[in-house]
């Protein structure tokens, strides 16, 4: 599972490349972690990580909060920036329900050392049935040590965004 800390500082470090102010980013960081949320309801990798179903709040409040249409459009890209992460560390319902499975891209870069190194890259897209079935209980991690030193030079990413631009 991708933890919550680099669903949060990717999209926290990529708005903030893009130009977007510290807040800005910092809600929008916010927005990408609200998928995992189904798993409050004891369903993990529900119908909220799929890309059309969080695209229909998305459009709703485009219809009524006209002013704030470029937020949603970018709201919308973190949310799919969660899911987008997911599909390559588990089976994610990205298509529900249009289509009635789940993908995972597995993915893999391997080299050969021998008297000539031979590097090759493998990807597999792997569909099984959609399946929301209910847990008991769940462990997820929410930050590993690789999370962690990953997270680290995107938070400053957001840090230094401003100060980079006299901001």
């Amino acid at each position: 599972m991708v933890e919550p800390l680099l669903h949060f500082a990717i999209p926290l470090a990529a708005f903030s490349l893009a130009g977007e102010d510290r807040k800005t980013a910092l809600a929008l960081a916010t927005i990408a972690v609200l998928p995992d949320l189904d798993a409050l309801l004891h369903v993990h990798r529900s119908m909220t990580h799929s890309l059309l179903v969080v695209a229909v709040p998305i459009l709703a409040l485009a219809l009524f909060l006209k002013s704030h249409r470029r937020f949603l459009a970018l709201a919308y890209l973190s949310l799919a920036s969660h899911i987008f992460l997911d599909l390559f560390v588990a089976y994610t319902p990205i298509l529900w329900p249009l289509t009635p499975y789940s993908y995972w891209v597995k993915a893999a870069c391997y080299v050969h050392i021998a008297s000539v190194p031979s590097p090759w890259l493998a990807i597999e897209l792997c569909a099984t049935e959609t399946r929301f079935a209910p847990f008991t209980d769940l462990t997820a991690e929410l930050v590993t040590g690789e999370g962690f030193a990953l997270s680290l030079p995107l938070f400053l990413v957001w840090l230094l965004s401003e100060k980079s631009r006299g901001g």
